[in-house]
Order: structure tokens, then sequence, then C-alpha cells
């Protein structure tokens, strides 16, 4: 029923980022990781500095092997926001799981956020390991 809703409103307002983040989160949180990225990168195409969408796609990248990719996006999010800490702890989630590939793999958690001094929310899926560090 969400998906029906952002869709809707896609259609609509097509240059909306923050539509195309919750609609790519909605559906990596339904295993459509295709259809995810394709939304996370229209995101970040109609905005660059819309950094939930490069955060959401990393997270992706990394439950999916491709954690290089993840960690090239992850880099950047630090580099210019070095104290948002699901970005931080997301890259050092990552780079554990490269320097051990037998590590369990890692697993994303859909949360709800509040943009600061605003009532918007955002869909963010952070990046946790199993059963560890949560």
């Amino acid at each position: 029923e969400a998906q029906s809703y952002y869709e809707k409103a896609l259609a609509t307002w097509s240059a909306l980022a923050l539509a195309h983040n919750n609609l790519g989160v909605l559906l990596a949180s339904e295993g459509d990781f295709d259809g995810a990225e394709h939304h996370l990168l229209k995101a970040g195409e109609l905005d660059p500095r819309h950094f939930l969408a490069s955060l959401t796609l990393a997270n992706i990248y990394a439950v999916t092997g491709r954690e290089a990719e993840a960690l090239v996006l992850l880099d950047r999010i630090v580099a210019s926001m070095p104290r948002l800490e699901a970005a931080t702890k997301g890259r050092d989630r990552v780079r554990r799981r490269l320097d051990d590939p037998g590590a369990a793999p890692l697993a994303l958690e859909p949360t709800v956020r509040y943009l600061p001094g605003t009532l918007d929310a955002y869909i963010l899926l952070d990046l946790r390991a199993p059963e560890s560090d949560g």
C-alpha cells in the first residue's frame, strides 16, 4: 500500500528526491534491491546532497556482496559528514567484513528518523551486524 502512495507521488512530482529515497528504502525492505537501487540513484541524481540515498544505497551494496562499492560511498559520506553515526558505524562494519570474509553477513534494519527542526520524517535502512553490535 505504501508503495502505491509513493508511486502516485512520483507520478505527480517525479523530481522529488525524498520520495525516490523512501520508495527505494521500501523496495529494499521487501527484497527488491534492483528497484531500490534505481530509486536511490535517482534521488542522488536529483539532489546530489541527498546523503540519505547514498547511505541507504551503500548499506544495500554491503548486504548484497558489493562491499567495495559500499565502502566508496561510505567514505565519501563520512568525509563530508564525519559526525553522522550511521555512516561511521556502517563504514566500520563494512571494513571489518572486508577484513574477515568469513564473518557473518551484514543485515539491514529499517528505521524512521525525523529531520532536525522539521516535522519531516525520512526512512533509512541501517546497516547492522547480526546479533552482535546492533
